[in-house]
């Protein structure tokens, strides 16, 4: 098996000419609207090659319908927003504005799976890294409530 990310597929070295690559792009192009740096899509894409269950999902193309739809209507999207009027700056708060939002429910049923040891076995999560992760579900929650309330009050 070779040595990669996640037990196999790509070495880890690609992940990181992959990351150094894109962001050289994005410093040698001028900025896009997309409210995903070029860097980040490469970096996510780089990761989801790595995995062995990605393997399985490119040799059976057919079958990723869903996978393949998602990023081309992403593709499709970033691109037209490129002929709008809207601030790419403008654009690239508001993802990480929502992003904010969206993160507290991802990282309170992350935390919920990794301490569970039915469902992580061995891998499940120490007593300290569940307090801390809890402590930054909280965090990020009272943050989004700060911000829905500062929205609101004006």
């Amino acid at each position: 098996m070779r040595g990669g990310v996640g037990g196999g597929g790509l070495p880890a070295a690609a992940l990181v000419l992959a990351f150094v690559r894109d962001v050289a792009a994005t410093l040698r192009e001028p900025p896009t609207p997309c409210p995903l740096p070029s860097w980040g899509r490469g970096f996510i894409l780089a990761l989801f090659l790595s995995s062995p269950a990605a393997a399985d999902v490119i040799s059976k193309a057919p079958d990723a319908v869903g996978f393949y739809t998602i990023i081309a209507a992403a593709t499709v999207i970033g691109f037209g927003l490129g002929f709008t009027g809207i601030d790419a700056i403008h654009m690239l708060v508001w993802s990480a504005v929502l992003n904010g939002i969206v993160a507290v429910p991802i990282m309170a049923m992350m935390m919920v799976i990794v301490a569970n040891s039915r469902l992580m076995g061995r891998f499940k999560a120490t007593s300290w890294l569940i307090v801390l992760g809890w402590i930054g579900t909280a965090l990020m929650a009272l943050a989004v409530v700060a911000l829905v309330g500062s929205t609101l009050t004006g």
